[in-house]
């Protein structure tokens, strides 16, 4: 496969976002990077660390005996380490890399590289349906970010998050393990809060669409900042709850957001990550 095929593992699973940013790229299917980890960094992001290589394990080389090299066929040191990043695999037309490196900061917050992946492609008579990764895989070279400047894990932001949050809803979605997600990602990408404010934007939703505010136009107009948003803007491109709050209930002066809250129906936020392909 020569194309030009891009790796995303971190907020780049949000395929809304990809659709967003470069309208012509294509989601092929999964992906998998043997011998790297994932991690938050200090800089606030995803990054992908890779891991040293180590010398066989005591069992192997007392297996080996006499004819133990401390190399593999290669001649390079064995790694046994079980540490795996999956991601989705982008088929990306004419501009997509420019956009993207332009998205990314490269070279300032990332740089890219090219690498062997283990690749499940999703086919056209299962969509709609996971992507079975029992199946065997075959290897593409693809592109992908890295931060090697920065390999010390740190907290996300807010803002990235959500966008973590719904790259993730859509790996779920596409096939890729759960345990992988609960024992890789979650680690540092919580859950969406449950906090009180949940409730209270909630009310100041109902109350604006009440008013005749078109409360879906203005979502959307926020998430298009957001996806637009990479290293360098995302901290200008999230509203936060409270604020939020705050601009719906200018709109609708006369709201009551006091303790009395009226019984809501879910407010379900448009997804727009799969209907461009």
């Amino acid at each position: 496969m020569s194309e030009n095929l891009y790796f995303g593992y971190g907020s780049n699973l949000w395929q809304h976002q990809i659709a967003h940013r470069c309208p012509s790229a294509q989601y092929l299917g999964i992906g998998r990077l043997r011998h790297w980890h994932f991690q938050i960094n200090t800089s606030g992001y995803a990054n992908i660390v890779e891991e040293p290589a180590a010398p066989y394990s005591p069992a192997t080389t007392r297996w080996l005996g006499p004819l133990m090299s401390g190399a593999g066929e290669d001649g390079k040191p064995v790694r046994e380490d079980n540490e795996r990043v999956y991601g989705f695999v982008y088929r990306l037309g004419e501009g997509d890399e420019e956009k993207l490196d332009g998205y990314e900061n490269v070279p300032n917050h990332y740089t890219k590289e090219w690498t062997l992946i283990e690749f499940w492609p999703r086919t056209d008579d299962a969509k709609g349906a996971k992507i079975d990764i029992r199946r065997k895989s075959r290897k593409v070279r693809c592109m992908l970010y890295v931060d090697r400047n920065h390999t010390e894990d740190g907290k996300p932001s807010g803002q990235y998050v959500y966008k973590m949050n719904e790259g993730i809803q859509d790996a779920l979605e596409e096939g890729i393990p759960e345990r992988y997600i609960n024992e890789c990602l979650r680690q540092f990408i919580p859950v969406y809060s449950d906090a009180p404010y949940d409730k209270l934007v909630s009310v100041a939703i109902e109350d604006a669409m009440r008013m005749g505010v078109d409360v879906k136009k203005l979502v959307q107009e926020k998430e298009k900042e957001l996806v637009e948003a990479g290293p360098k803007l995302e901290g200008q491109a999230m509203v936060p709850q409270d604020q939020l709050v705050k601009y719906l209930s200018s709109l609708v002066p006369d709201a009551d957001h006091g303790n009395q809250l009226p019984e809501l129906k879910q407010y379900t936020r448009r997804r727009a990550m799969s209907i461009a392909w």
